[in-house]
C-alpha cells in the first residue's frame, strides 16, 4: 500500500512539473523583449502577491482555482491553431468559469482566438495541496 501511494504521489509531482513547465514555456515565447524595462518591472512584480509575500507558479495558478468556480486545472496551447487555448476544468460544462480562471492565470500577450473547457481531475489547488503533503512526507 505504501508504494503504491509512494508512486500515486510521484506521478502528481511530474503532473504538476509538467504543467507549469508548459504554462512558463508557453508565456516565455509570447512576452516582449526581456531587455525592456517596463517588461522586467512587472516580471519581478508579478513574483510577489499583494502581501509583499514572494509566490510560485504553483502557488498563484492553486489562487486562481481557489478564487473561480469550476476547478480550474490548468492550461496548454494548441500546437496547429496559435489562438486556440485548452483549459483543465473540473467542471467543464461551464465556458464562461473557464475563460474567467484562464484570463486571471494567463499573463502572456498572445491573442487568444478560441477557449475549450477540457475535463480535468484535479482542480491546480488539490494538486498543490497534495504536492506540499508529499514534501512534509518525504522530507
Amino acid at each position: 500500500m505504501a508504494k503504491r501511494t509512494y508512486a500515486l504521489l510521484v506521478a502528481m509531482a511530474l503532473l504538476i512539473g509538467g504543467v507549469l513547465a508548459s504554462s512558463v514555456m508557453a508565456q516565455e515565447n509570447d512576452g516582449p523583449p526581456a531587455d525592456d524595462p517596463q517588461y522586467q518591472e512587472e516580471a519581478v512584480r508579478r513574483l510577489f502577491d499583494e502581501d509583499g509575500k514572494l509566490q510560485t507558479t504553483g502557488g498563484r495558478l492553486a489562487k486562481v482555482a481557489e478564487e473561480h468556480e469550476g476547478g480550474f486545472g490548468g492550461f496548454y496551447f494548441d500546437g496547429a491553431e496559435r489562438g486556440k487555448v485548452y483549459v483543465y476544468m473540473k467542471d467543464p460544462s461551464n465556458i464562461d468559469a473557464a475563460r474567467a480562471a484562464f484570463n486571471a492565470a494567463y499573463e502572456g500577450k498572445r491573442t487568444i482566438t478560441r477557449i475549450v473547457a477540457v475535463q480535468g481531475d484535479y482542480a491546480f489547488n488539490e494538486l498543490n495541496q497534495s504536492q506540499g503533503e508529499m514534501r512534509r512526507r518525504m522530507g
